[in-house]
């Protein structure tokens, strides 16, 4: 029933079914942070919205469409794929997994499994081989809260986690899950206090309009409308506060759905207690910090030279050419190219070079300003339609610049990184056997930004999108 209007639940911006929906005055819909992005620069002197091109003086207030949300919500969990039951001749859902036979069961074969065994079981998962050690071919049983990564026993005992903190994945399942509980309540209890404010600027605002005089704000401002535009700006500024703790809000819901402990354990949630440590992150920083230094100059003195990137002028899309020497690539609409089946429809380019093994590393000097993505994808990604992007599909992994904001994306799920304003130079790191893909900015000092922990199952190629700018990969010396 919902495939039958599936269609108008997607955001005209990120194609993608809304993500807490909010409406401008103009009645039209977006995902709350495909609005806010769109709205943060001016065209002309007026913002716009990004369908009808309605022209506005001043920001739009961004109201969740509640409604919307609701039906959007249950569209995503209806298009969740259930497990079959391994054992059933028919199609039955599986309710649970075994570790050890690597088999899910329905709630009658459950039963018999229980009689005969004593297995460790856990909540439902579509497949045990991404859950298993990539370099043991066992489960991950642990996890390593240094790393922020799940591992086997085997990896328990080998020099790369000797003297970290290692617990059972259980256990760590636990211990998150009551923090993110504690951070939720503080939210919402946060979003109740800002509703309170909101009410009051409202009444204020009323009075004001309707000549009420108010004492304090009449003494400080010369007029009415000084008034007036006081009380707006902060009704404004509360109601983005709220949004983005609504934000913060579904990305730890998004979380909580998540059945699998290794999923949960590892999905990264940016700035859900608005920049805070807790005594106990700090703790385990701090006394694991020369353990952590050392690996990284390790890393960053590698034995090797960075490797040579060459663009594939072959894949290259219409809108962004290519240098001579195949290093920069450059917005241009004048740019085009014959037709190939391998050829991206929107202004994306890849590789030449392939990587299936090894560790490789190549470093990405950006313009300022500029709109991107810089990653790493397989070869069997779409070419086009709207999973074709980075990061719009499981096949792509990816940094992403959105004005002066950036931005992690995969799966099509963006998460924030706060606290970065400006990142001259990118540095892709791989190592595709460890499942480890960093990025770091490089300046007067290296500055981690993020590493995704993969578990590859095909090779992949360097990746680069570009709305605005220009890309140039940094010649090896």
């Amino acid at each position: 029933m919902m495939d039958d209007f599936r269609d108008e639940l997607l955001c005209s911006i990120c194609l993608d079914v809304f993500t807490i929906p909010v409406t401008l005055v103009c009645g039209h819909n977006f995902c709350w942070t495909c609005a806010d992005q769109v709205l943060k620069r001016k065209v002309s002197g007026f913002y716009m919205c990004p369908q009808c091109r309605k022209r506005f003086r001043s920001r739009p207030v961004l109201n969740k469409n509640i409604n919307l949300s609701n039906i959007a919500e249950q569209v995503r969990l209806e298009e969740k794929c259930p497990v079959r039951c391994t054992y059933c001749d028919i199609v039955i859902r599986a309710t649970t997994t075994c570790l050890q036979c690597e088999t899910s069961m329905c709630e009658r074969h459950l039963q018999c499994h229980n009689r005969s065994v004593q297995h460790d079981l856990i909540d439902c998962i579509p497949t045990l081989e991404e859950k298993k050690c990539p370099l043991h071919n066992k489960i991950r049983g642990y996890f390593c809260a240094v790393e922020g990564t799940c591992i086997c026993v085997s990896c328990c005992l080998s020099k790369e986690y000797r003297g970290l903190p290692v617990e059972p994945l259980n256990e760590a399942y636990e211990k998150k899950k009551k923090r993110l509980k504690k951070i939720l309540e503080l939210l919402h209890s946060t979003i109740k206090e800002t509703e309170m404010k909101i009410q009051k600027l409202k009444k204020n605002i009323q009075k004001v309009q309707d000549k009420a005089e108010d004492a304090p704000f009449q003494a400080a401002m010369a007029s009415k409308e000084q008034v007036l535009q006081h009380f707006t700006s902060q009704l404004q500024e509360l109601h983005q506060a709220n949004l983005n703790r609504e934000y913060k809000i579904y990305q730890i819901e998004y979380l909580n759905r998540k059945v699998d402990p290794i999923d949960f354990l590892e999905e990264l949630v940016v700035d859900t207690n608005d920049g805070q440590n807790t005594e106990e992150d700090t703790g385990i920083v701090q006394r694991y910090l020369p353990n952590i230094t050392a690996r990284a100059k390790k890393w960053w003195f590698p034995a090797q030279n960075p490797t040579d990137i060459l663009l594939s002028i072959h894949t290259a899309a219409n809108g962004i050419q290519v240098s001579y020497d195949r290093k920069t690539v450059i917005c241009s609409v004048m740019a085009t190219h014959p037709e190939r089946s391998d050829r991206f429809e929107h202004n994306q380019v890849l590789s030449v070079k392939r990587f299936n093994s090894g560790r490789h590393y190549w470093d990405v000097l950006t313009s300022q300003p500029g709109d991107w993505m810089i990653g790493v994808c397989y070869l069997s990604m779409d070419r086009k339609g709207k999973k074709s992007f980075l990061g719009c599909n499981s096949k792509s992994w990816c940094l992403r610049r959105c004005g002066n904001e950036f931005w992690l994306q995969h799966n099509n799920v963006c998460l924030y990184l706060p606290h970065i304003t400006s990142c001259h130079t990118v540095r892709v790191s791989l190592d595709y056997k460890a499942g480890h893909l960093s990025f770091h900015d490089i300046g007067s000092s290296i500055r981690h930004l993020h590493t995704y922990r993969i578990i590859f199952i095909e090779p992949v190629r360097a990746a680069f999108t570009l709305f605005s700018g220009w890309l140039q990969i940094r010649r090896p010396p």
